[in-house]
């Protein structure tokens, strides 16, 4: 259900359009359906589907239609391409000139879950004429672990291979192979930097697309306000049949494993600091803490990722919105003291002259805490800002994160304004206030510290290192 917005309905044989055909290896010319194609082995979803229906499917790889299937069915109304697409035009056009691109590469999504990222490239193919969709979605597999891809590198027959995730280079491998590769991510941390982020659709958007599927009304408005702008959310609110919106690992009796991992964010497993914060969170050895988490990995709704030897949650708000509940306020003073010590500690790098710092990396010289905790606490603040209300065993929990960065940030000198500057969007989301006092605060001093990051860079690999912190500033003003 998506409305064709490219070629307005009728197909156009323009060279881009054949360009994009024959980039994916397509035998077939443009008609209604599919079946003029010339067997499996140019129509790889097909093949994949014929070798599971006699039971010879690889496992871990699945096509990007039934992925859609699954996450559209999974409400007690199928979602639609539509409520996907809404008010993400802008994403929605990046996607269209990857997919046309001449040559193969890699493109990143970041959604609030690596699934909706995923539902929002089949959602993106949807808008093409219905002779060329088809074809695009004959040759989209999804592999949900690196081994799944490595089944599908050698295929004879170019592939977008989709890819929950990957190790840093394996993704270029498969580019090598002549594979177009898209990453789906379900968090903020440890993204690429050319990441698109997928916007949230405006609430009344999502009650138009609502209604237009056939809810009610009353329970169109309901949703739309209760999912806070959310499609991840709003998938728990309508579940297709009652009690199957709660995976298992959200349980009472399981949600202690997760909720270590869900504070910290994510984290690298390889940094004895990244180890010694989470182990302090969790409460008991990290080994132990480990040992508990690892068998989730291989659940199918798995909530936790680990990539090498970075761990981080799949999807950070719909884990905080499944498992908030459980978390105690011995919980939140041991991840707030564990906050306090790595926002507070400075990357030791800023000491040095600018032309000597990318020279660190040989010597040892690097910050205590890696970016990928640093920013995964950041985004647990956020959601403790703003959906603080779930944790009901908290008293005022909305409020816990104003006195950490309001402390962090009055009396911050220039290497913690300078260190705190690339995580500046995330304490944004998590107190914009205090933020915002803080900021003011010392730009009132005689020689203001905050200046630092106006001081541009002039290192090998300079930077500006103000630009988070302006759109930080900036995006206060303009989300609700």
């Amino acid at each position: 259900m998506c409305r064709s917005r490219l070629g307005g309905g009728h197909a156009r044989n323009t060279g881009s359009d054949s360009g994009a055909l024959k980039k994916f290896g397509r035998t077939c010319e443009p008609s209604t359906s599919s079946t003029s194609c010339s067997g499996s082995s140019s129509t790889p979803a097909v093949g994949l589907w014929f070798a599971q229906v006699i039971g010879q499917a690889p496992t871990g790889v699945i096509e990007l239609t039934r992925a859609w299937e699954q996450w559209s069915l999974s409400t007690k109304i199928p979602l639609s391409c539509d409520l996907v697409l809404a008010d993400r035009d802008v994403q929605a056009a990046q996607l269209h000139r990857w997919i046309l691109a001449a040559e193969p590469s890699v493109i990143a999504l970041q959604a609030e879950s690596s699934s909706e990222a995923i539902t929002f490239l089949y959602a993106a193919i949807e808008q093409f004429p219905r002779e060329y969709r088809d074809a695009l979605h004959s040759h989209a597999i999804v592999a949900t672990s690196s081994d799944a891809a490595n089944l599908l590198a050698d295929a004879t027959s170019p592939l977008t291979i989709i890819l929950q995730e990957a190790e840093p280079g394996f993704s270029r491998q498969l580019v090598s192979k002549g594979h177009h590769v898209f990453l789906a991510f379900g968090s903020a941390a440890g993204t690429p930097e050319d990441v698109i982020e997928l916007s949230r659709p405006k609430r009344l958007s999502i009650e138009r697309e609502l209604v237009r599927m056939k809810f009610a009304e009353p329970d169109a408005r309901r949703l739309a306000h209760e999912c806070a702008r959310s499609l991840t959310v709003l998938k728990r609110l309508a579940p297709a049949a009652p009690g199957s919106s709660i995976p298992w690992w959200a349980s009472k009796e399981n949600s202690r494993l997760v909720l270590p991992a869900l504070l910290a964010g994510a984290w690298v497993d390889s940094e004895a600091a990244d180890r010694s914060a989470v182990e302090r969170i969790a409460g008991i050895s990290y080994d132990q803490f480990v040992e508990g988490l690892t068998p989730l990995l291989a659940a199918s709704d798995s909530p936790v990722r680990k990539v090498g030897t970075a761990w981080r949650i799949a999807s950070p708000r719909d884990a905080w919105l499944l498992i908030a509940s459980s978390i105690s306020p011995s919980d939140i003073e041991r991840f707030t003291s564990v906050v306090q010590d790595v926002l507070i500690s400075v990357d030791p790098r800023f000491g040095l002259a600018p032309d000597k710092r990318w020279f660190t990396a040989g010597d040892g010289t690097t910050a205590a805490y890696s970016d990928l905790l640093r920013n995964g606490l950041c985004d647990t603040l956020a959601l403790l800002s703003l959906f603080g209300k779930r944790a009901t065993a908290v008293p005022h929990a909305s409020t816990r994160p104003i006195p950490i960065i309001r402390d962090l940030l009055e009396k911050a000198d220039a290497a913690q304004w300078v260190d705190v500057s690339s995580t500046a969007p995330r304490p944004r989301r998590a107190a914009p206030e205090a933020l915002m006092e803080a900021l003011e605060e010392s730009l009132r001093r005689n020689d203001p510290p905050v200046r630092a990051l106006f001081e541009e860079d002039t290192g090998f690999f300079g930077s500006s290192r103000h630009c988070h912190l302006l759109w930080g500033a900036r995006s206060i003003g303009m989300e609700p």
